[in-house]
């Protein structure tokens, strides 16, 4: 997963994608599809909305390819809470 707030220190890169990297967190569900498990993170914090793009790495495919989704989605802070848009 990949922010295009990637210097961002409150945001997706320093605060979600670790806990992305604990074992469990990513769950592959059939041969086409994986399941992300983002759990609550109170220091993840945004002053603009912040687009993230899935990918697999070809490390973890059998023809060492990457795979980009089609599509992407972004979060914003609305209030004291975050709102999802997804865009293909």
């Amino acid at each position: 997963m990949f922010s295009d707030q990637y210097n961002l220190l409150s945001g997706w890169r320093f605060h979600v994608m670790p806990s992305l990297l604990l074992p469990g967190a990513v769950v592959r569900h059939t041969y086409r599809e994986m399941h992300a498990l983002v759990p609550p993170t109170a220091a993840y914090s945004l002053t603009t909305p912040e687009t993230i793009t899935l990918s697999v790495p070809g490390t973890a495919t059998a023809s060492g390819r990457t795979y980009y989704a089609g599509a992407s989605f972004t979060v914003q802070a609305v209030n004291e809470n975050f709102a999802l848009t997804f865009s293909s």
